[in-house]
């Protein structure tokens, strides 16, 4: 008996701490005369400071502490709000601007070099850039040139990153290709998917299911299966055997004339931390409340993975998060082409 109360108290305590010290939580509180609403979830402290002069939030990647109500302290300079432990943020007209911003601290900094690298880079940040006979590679430890085709190649179309694996065609193959190349983003390390096909430059990613990508190749009115993981293609639709997209894992068959327009999207949607527009940004649990990252609007978005902006500005190649703008690393050729040639990755 005495063994079973035991029991049960042990695991009424794991159930507790679990649920006040480890799990996603959300608690309100005061701290002087700002009201706090904190929330953790998957791994991101959310912070929204309210008083009677306006409105402030953050969101910062941090590892849950044990106790709830982080904030201790909140400084206040002006119109510039900083709790303990998060950044600056100050309010101008109707929106927040970084302190960096209201103090016009950005300096473009000019390069004469082709390519230039600058580590700023975090722990399981990896990015491609595209050289148009390969890629540099980039994260923490450095960069490397990866050079994959014999001869340059300037569009970069079927070019496509499905978690960490970016997946293109064998760009050797001048108008007809007959295998993809499959490039772990966290290794640098590439690999050949041959066929005995041919397939057209004319053809678009439909979509995803499992560890397979599925294109369409509109020329030759082929549905193909790309299983990436097993380097594996094969034909799995045309006008005779019929086509089809998964709908909740299941196959529903459907006409050639939605692929054939182009209708047919069946992969995963993504819920981002960020909205971005331009060089404005707001998060996706107050959507109405903007704040200017950046001073110039003449920024080129790559890609917001959860708390992180990837983006191009002249010629240079910058993130922002947590208040902050880093500057990445130069490329000539960004003057020129800014679409589609930067790929990122974050663990």
């Amino acid at each position: 008996m005495k063994k079973k109360v035991l029991l049960i108290i042990c695991f009424i305590s794991i159930i507790l701490f679990i649920k006040f010290f480890v799990s996603d939580y959300e608690v309100s509180y005061k701290i002087d005369n700002f009201d706090v609403r904190e929330k953790y979830s998957d791994g991101y402290y959310y912070l929204v400071l309210t008083n009677k002069d306006g409105k402030y939030n953050y969101v910062i990647k941090k590892n849950r502490s044990l106790f709830r109500k982080v904030v201790k302290s909140i400084k206040v300079d002006g119109e510039c709000v900083s709790p303990n432990g998060f950044y600056t943020l100050c309010s101008e007209k109707d929106y927040l601007v970084t302190k960096d911003v209201l103090s016009n601290k950005f300096e473009y900094e000019s390069n004469e070099k082709d390519f230039a690298f600058n580590n700023k880079f975090s722990d399981g940040e990896y990015v491609l850039i595209w050289k148009y006979d390969g890629f540099y590679y980039l994260n923490s430890n450095g960069y490397k040139s990866i050079n994959i085709f014999n001869k340059d190649r300037y569009s970069n179309d079927l070019m496509i990153k499905i978690n960490e694996y970016l997946i293109f065609p064998k760009y050797d193959d001048e108008y007809m290709f007959s295998g993809f190349i499959v490039l772990d983003m966290t290794t640098g390390k590439y690999k050949t998917i041959d066929t005995n096909y041919k397939f057209s430059y004319e053809s678009y990613y439909a979509g995803v299911h499992k560890n397979k990508i599925y294109m369409y190749d509109k020329k030759n009115s082929e549905l193909v299966e790309i299983n990436y993981k097993k380097n594996k293609v094969k034909i799995v639709g045309d006008s005779f055997t019929g086509v089809f997209k998964y709908v909740k894992n299941k196959k529903v068959y459907v006409k050639m004339s939605e692929y054939e327009s182009e209708k047919i999207n069946f992969f995963d949607k993504t819920s981002n931390v960020l909205n971005v527009k331009g060089n404005m940004l707001s998060y996706k649990y107050d959507e109405e409340l903007f704040t200017k990252y950046f001073n110039y609007e003449e920024v080129n978005i790559v890609d917001y993975i959860n708390d992180r902006i990837y983006f191009i500005y002249k010629d240079n190649l910058y993130n922002y998060y947590e208040g902050k703008i880093n500057y990445l690393g130069h490329y000539f050729e960004f003057n020129f082409n800014k679409n589609s040639n930067v790929f990122v990755y974050n663990k």
